[in-house]
């Protein structure tokens, strides 16, 4: 894995585990058992198409609210990580393409493009 996305998965796993030590003992209980098998996706769609009682599994309420952290975290970190490989990408094709081209093919401001190179990037990008 690239050092970056590595040292983000690691950040991930530290903000996890840092995090499960602040949560009242209900809630780390509730969210450590359910979630491993629940997906954004999964859990909104799950939400979309809830009926009475569907956040019992989750221990109710206080556990829909530690769960919905977990996710948001593990949302923001991979974000993060999928930014790095974007300036990565933009970089790359800066080499052979001036800023102007970059930004046309992309539909955006070349202000936008070199805005985005500014920013943290994939180290050990391959392509």
């Amino acid at each position: 894995m690239p050092s970056h996305l590595a040292s983000a998965a690691q950040r991930l796993r530290d903000r996890d585990r840092d995090h499960d030590h602040d949560r009242a003992p209900d809630a780390r209980h509730v969210s450590a058992s359910h979630s491993g098998d629940s997906t954004p996706e999964s859990f909104l769609n799950e939400a979309a198409n809830a009926t009475d009682g569907w956040s019992e599994k989750y221990g109710g309420t206080l556990g829909v609210i530690a769960l919905c952290g977990e996710l948001q975290q593990k949302l923001a970190a991979q974000s993060e990580a999928i930014a790095a490989i974007r300036v990565a990408a933009i970089r790359e094709r800066l080499r052979t393409r001036s800023g102007r081209e970059v930004a046309a093919s992309l539909g955006v401001t070349s202000a936008a493009i070199f805005k985005a190179v500014k920013a943290d990037t994939w180290e050990d990008a391959r392509w």
